[in-house]
């Protein structure tokens, strides 16, 4: 063959000797528009959708992982490419990706949206690690600026509230007196072990041995142990329930629909306890900074414990509360 592509002279022999193959081959460089590459191309954005899907579910990723993909890329994204008209993935360049992150940011948070943005950065590293495109348009495309200010922890005295409103809670409920029993034992749970609401709520009681915790968080599956105050042991022998092997758990329904219960539970308690901007990631805000003060204390370490405990990767927001923290320890 000779000629030129991209720029490039070339003049080279194909070692072919059918006609339509070397057409075929010369076709697949001008498609990818370099010299010996030949992409390997996808029709639609659909189809693109559709490998990314399959491939997860190929690397057994957890169902709420690929829950959380299905409703990013094939629910959200596909469903402004159909908007947007565009059909080939070849038509998605940074100015439509931009326009999906601009989509975003109307819907959610700014902390929300760089969250599900990453899903569609993984999306389409997937697509140019198959040869489908050249670039990464997503690698051009910048987050919207997150929310990086640290919550803070609970004082003892918004604690007290809390435990207040437990003992005097609804008690209409499956466990009826139980339901106040169960909420006080989440609440010294969440308060004295730095557990996350997801592990909390499907906590098995083997993990439990005396005053020691031990189990391995859900989410980065870090193992975790921590002593419990007596208090805390007693109170969780004492919540009901309905699957001997669960403090909390019934075991059928699913974890996460579980969660978003309690996570409806602890809104009222936080407004029946006055506390403004509670949310349940405080509970771990407020076991961290007490360990990390404790351990400055008593030890020239002062991050580590605290972030093992808590079953973190990095220590940065841990600091940042203890500094911004009011508490006087």
């Amino acid at each position: 063959m000779q000629g030129s592509l991209g720029g490039e002279y070339v003049r080279q022999s194909l070692n072919l000797t059918v006609w339509g193959a070397a057409q075929e081959r010369i076709r697949g460089w001008e498609a990818s528009g370099q010299v010996g590459v030949v992409r390997h191309e996808v029709a639609t954005v659909r189809e693109a959708v559709e490998k990314h899907l399959e491939d997860a579910d190929g690397r057994n990723l957890k169902p709420e992982s690929v829950k959380k993909i299905r409703d990013i890329i094939e629910r959200r994204f596909l469903g402004y490419c159909s908007r947007e008209g565009f059909r080939a993935l070849k038509q998605l360049d940074v100015d439509a990706v931009r326009g999906f992150r601009n989509e975003l940011v109307k819907d959610y948070s700014a902390n929300s949206a760089r969250k599900r943005l990453e899903y569609v950065r993984a999306f389409f590293r997937f697509c140019q690690d198959s040869g489908w495109i050249t670039a990464n348009p997503m690698a051009m495309v910048k987050p919207p600026k997150a929310d990086t200010s640290p919550t803070l922890p609970f004082e003892k005295t918004q604690i007290d509230a809390m435990l207040k409103v437990a003992d005097g809670f609804s008690a209409k409920g499956r466990f009826k007196d139980g339901d106040r029993k169960r909420l006080r034992a989440m609440i010294l749970l969440l308060r004295y072990s730095g557990l996350r609401i997801s592990d909390a709520k499907i906590l098995d009681r083997a993990r439990l041995s005396g005053d020691k915790l031990f189990l391995y968080t859900q989410k980065t599956g870090t193992p975790v142990w921590v002593p419990l105050p007596e208090s805390v042991v007693e109170a969780l022998k004492a919540s009901p329930s309905d699957n001997g092997k669960y403090f909390f758990w019934n075991g059928r329904c699913l974890p996460t629909s579980a969660v978003k219960i309690w996570e409806r539970t602890f809104q009222r308690v936080f407004e029946l306890a006055d506390i403004s901007g509670g949310t349940v990631h405080r509970f771990r805000d407020t076991f961290a900074v007490e360990l990390l003060l404790r351990t400055r204390a008593e030890t020239s370490c002062p991050t580590e414990p605290s972030v093992i405990c808590c079953g973190d990767g990095r220590a940065d927001d841990t600091r940042e509360v203890c500094r911004t923290s009011p508490r006087d320890g």
